[in-house]
């Protein structure tokens, strides 16, 4: 058994991963993900980025968490992975690219991060609604140097599982195929009027792989969509022909969804 975050589903195929400008990178989890894999795996997949894939950051974390537990019911049904958090952050002016985090030191990095928090992290609370009023534990995180400094020194200490792709085009014709595999389902994607605000922060269809081979002038021949052969929907939101587990004949627990405050059961 194996949770899959930062590494490619291939990765027992021994397939390489590469992230692409649109993938949010959690470094911070990278370590735990890579070493779990190395227990199950026996090796750990060769990881490229691109250079201009932008981080999520511990504080986008609490800050989707906060929003959400701050919502009470009338949560989105976020994963508290804070990959919307890092979308809006990068919009605003204040990403960091995979690039610019393999040119800086601990000292630089955090340096950084208190800038964002100094500049960015008040107007993002208000727009939340978490200003000025906010749970005790994130506020408490929220403004604690601690975490950044021990954020940092995790964060660029796992550079190491991963290889800066400068020249991504070469890179891509090294290999006889190339497999885009996107996150959630074609309709939580974010662009879904019919579902928000309960959808993901990202394209989950063609459009961003259709993006990535007319930007680096490959093409495409055929698509095939690989998905389950049931609904399900995690935390918050609408499931039209939704019923309990007992009326599916369901028992037993299951260790991947679990409740928690900011997304539910």
């Amino acid at each position: 058994r194996f949770v899959f975050h930062e590494l490619s589903s291939g990765s027992f195929r021994r397939a390489d991963t590469f992230w692409a400008e649109t993938f949010y990178p959690d470094m911070y989890k990278l370590r735990e993900e890579a070493e779990s894999f190395r227990i199950v795996g026996g090796f750990v997949p060769k990881i490229y980025t691109h250079p201009d894939a932008q981080i999520t950051l511990i504080d986008d974390v609490l800050l989707n968490m906060a929003a959400e537990e701050n919502r009470g019911n009338a949560r989105h049904g976020s994963c508290g992975m804070g990959i919307y958090e890092a979308q809006c952050r990068g919009r605003a002016g204040f990403g960091i690219t995979m690039k610019e985090l393999f040119a800086m030191n601990v000292s630089e990095f955090v340096s950084r991060m208190q800038e964002i928090r100094k500049e960015y992290l008040p107007k993002r609370m208000k727009e939340l609604g978490l200003s000025p009023e906010i749970p005790g534990e994130y506020k408490e995180l929220l403004q604690s140097d601690e975490v950044l400094e021990n954020a940092a020194i995790e964060i660029l200490s796992n550079l190491i599982y991963v290889q800066l792709a400068g020249d991504v085009k070469g890179l891509m014709e090294g290999y006889d195929r190339v497999i885009f595999e996107s996150g959630q389902g074609l309709l939580l994607d974010e662009d879904n009027e019919r579902f928000a605000p309960h959808v993901t922060a990202s394209r989950t269809g063609l459009q961003n792989p259709c993006a990535f081979l007319s930007k680096y002038h490959m093409a495409q021949d055929e698509v095939i969509y690989v998905t389950r052969s049931y609904v399900t929907r995690h935390g918050a939101g609408p499931l039209p022909y939704e019923c309990s587990a007992a009326e599916l004949g369901i028992g037993g627990t299951d260790r991947t969804n679990v409740d928690n405050p900011w997304q539910g059961a």
